[in-house]
């Protein structure tokens, strides 16, 4: 919930929402209290107390939690947002009028505003260039890198001698001080320290209580000493030391000296995490992947000290949580990647239908659309044959068929081994097809299944019968047969996997196996019969995909003969007659994935007026009519009832 306790009522009382509440206190002050709010929530309310436009990445999602005591201006407010931004792994970037809440992964490529006098402070991602006097520009870029946080960018140019330095402003500020630190002209050199056991704050602090006389706290943890200068670096936990040869030695020594591992078992700190959507199972593999073991210590590569009992990461499969042990800054930055790895995941309706198509003797056999050679990928994808007569058709025409079936299906001729094809009207049902098929086929559906699955997991469906197949044994008393069950039927295996630009790219396994009545040489059981299709699709959301066709022949031995004459030896024969007939089979998979949202209340009314329609179909009466209920008579079992309303 997110809560901005009031003094004053600034906003009207409208300004209500299901979990947050704006209200501003005297001289327009705020105090701030979010607690596991949802990010686009907030970033709403932002918008209402400054006034700002904001464009969010549809990928700027989970919940957030800041919380402080103390009134703040509007300007507070925003930097205190921006500070929130950065620690979720989001980044505000100007653009003109309006300001883009994107991933940090994207900021080099946003537009970032430049700052030319250097005036912007707070949170904001600027650009500066600052211009060389007396070292090369490219010197610099190894030193300063480490400063600058991996979503910046920092580059020197050669032939201008300048720096190029894409950060925020409030590391833009500290970036200042320490080029202007290094680019001196003088003798002084320049060391860098990283420390293995100590904080660079902490140690700073401790230099200057060692001797307060020669030390003076300078801006972003910045002190001189007799001509020594240090700048130290958080990120990369590294101090920067400039400064004459001994001096400069002087105060490394004591550096090196204060840097020693302690006992960090009373710093460490345990806290249990609740994941809202990941598995903590998965969730502490992932962790102890990137963290230090329990039974090592170590540095990380920038250097920055880890505690010597390293990071412990246990999972509570019963309650989904995940019970952590580790140094306050450890156990701070774990905090951060859960909370981007515990996002909602899509889910994705796989609607599908299996029609096995048939046919005997010379009949028209398969489907086929033809596509028009300037057809574009919106029309769906192409599908091309070499042994069609028909010409200037369209992939489109499928969708007349709903309608028109002798005119859409005036093109059916046959479809090719393996086909895979689109329909991209998002109007067309499956059902549609199915109907339009029927009416212009022998057609059997075998099966209509529906499953609704998270993204990048196995949706299975299954329809058949356990059949039992001997495996072992000779059938006698002292070696009896050895049988297994195994599923004969319908299956079908789809993994959805949904990309950044919202199409899904499909695994489909279907295979359909049947018991025949075939007898096989060498076989001592039952004979099965399997069509299978293995493939990988991209597909948009709601377009419909047919997978095809697997064709098998089966022939079947017909004998006419007449009672009794036949049966006359040898002359009997011209009382009968033996023909063979030959009918073929295609196996034709539909598929429709789409993307479900958050909201699945339009996907289940459409259901469920699916369902009634069939209720009022199968309800005759001359003297009522009924009306269908509400949505709660669905849990208390009455939803097919309906309510009987006399005629009028």
């Amino acid at each position: 919930m997110v809560v901005i306790h009031k003094l004053k009522l600034v906003f009207a009382a409208s300004v209500v929402f299901a979990s947050a509440m704006i209200f501003a206190a005297d001289g327009e002050k705020y105090t701030l209290n979010m607690q596991n709010a949802d990010i686009k929530e907030v970033i709403d309310l932002v918008a209402k107390v400054t006034g700002k436009t904001f464009i969010v990445d549809p990928r700027v999602r989970g919940n957030v939690t800041v919380v402080s005591d103390k009134e703040m201006t509007e300007p507070q407010i925003y930097e205190t947002f921006l500070a929130t931004l950065e620690v979720y792994g989001f980044s505000a970037v100007e653009a003109g009028d309006v300001t883009k809440i994107i991933s940090q992964s994207d900021i080099k490529s946003s537009g970032i505003s430049v700052d030319l006098d250097g005036e912007r402070v707070g949170e904001e991602i600027v650009t500066r260039v600052f211009t060389i006097e007396n070292v090369t520009a490219t010197e610099l870029v190894p030193i300063l890198r480490p400063l600058v946080a991996k979503y910046g960018h920092l580059a020197g140019v050669a032939s201008a001698n300048v720096l190029v330095v894409a950060d925020r402003a409030t590391n833009m500020e500290r970036l200042a001080d320490i080029i202007r630190l290094l680019d001196r002209a003088d003798t002084q050199e320049i060391e860098v320290v990283s420390l293995q056991h100590s904080y660079v704050s902490s140690m700073i602090t401790l230099l200057e209580s060692i001797a307060p006389g020669n030390l003076s706290t300078g801006k972003e943890s910045s002190s001189s000493a007799q001509g020594v200068h240090l700048v130290g670096d958080e990120r990369s936990n590294r101090i920067i030391v400039k400064g004459e040869k001994a001096e400069r030695q002087q105060i490394i020594d004591l550096i090196t000296k204060l840097d020693t591992p302690v006992n960090k078992e009373q710093d460490s700190s345990y806290k249990v995490i609740f994941l809202n959507y990941a598995d903590a199972t998965q969730m502490s593999e992932i962790l102890k992947g990137i963290s230090t073991p329990a039974s090592t210590s170590s540095k990380s590569e920038n250097g920055s000290p880890q505690d010597s009992q390293g990071v412990t990461i246990l999972a509570d499969e019963n309650q989904n949580a995940l019970v952590i042990k580790a140094s306050p800054s450890e156990l701070s930055q774990i905090e951060n990647l859960i909370s981007q790895l515990d996002i909602a995941r899509n889910q994705v309706l796989i609607e599908a239908a299996i029609v096995e198509i048939s046919s005997s003797g010379d009949e028209s056999f398969g489907v086929q659309w033809l596509t028009n050679p300037e057809s574009t990928y919106e029309d769906g994808l192409p599908f091309f044959s070499s042994s069609s007569d028909v010409a200037g058709n369209s992939i489109s025409t499928i969708a007349s068929a709903i309608d028109d079936a002798d005119s859409a299906w005036g093109a059916v001729t046959g479809v090719s081994t393996g086909t895979t094809f689109a329909i991209s009207d998002p109007t067309l049902s499956i059902m549609a097809i199915i109907e339009a098929l029927e009416s212009q086929t022998n057609s059997n559906l075998l099966s209509t299944p529906s499953v609704l699955t998270l993204d990048n997991t196995e949706a299975f469906i299954t329809v058949g019968n356990e059949v039992p197949f001997i495996t072992g044994g000779s059938g006698t008393d002292d070696d009896p047969y050895t049988i297994d069950r195994e599923d004969v039927g319908t299956t079908l295996t789809v993994v959805p996997h949904v990309q950044k630009d919202g199409t899904i790219r499909l695994e489909v396994d279907q295979s359909v196996e049947s018991v025949t009545n075939d007898v096989v040489d060498g076989a001592v059981d039952i004979v099965t019969s399997k069509k299978e299709i293995k493939t990988e699709i991209l597909v948009k959301s709601g377009q419909v995909v047919i997978l095809g066709g697997l064709i098998s022949d089966e022939v079947q031995e017909i004998e006419t003969r007449v009672p009794l004459l036949s049966s006359i030896p040898i002359l009997g024969n011209l009382f009968k007659s033996t023909s063979s007939e030959t009918s073929k089979s295609n196996l034709l998979v539909i598929m429709r994935p789409s993307i479900v949202t958050d909201d699945m209340s339009e996907y289940r009314k459409k259901r469920l007026n699916g369902i009634w329609e069939l209720r009022l179909e199968s309800f005759e009466s001359d003297e009522y009519r009924l009306d269908q209920p509400g949505i709660d008579s669905l849990y208390d079992g009455t939803f097919l009832n309906g309510t009987p309303v006399p005629l009028q």
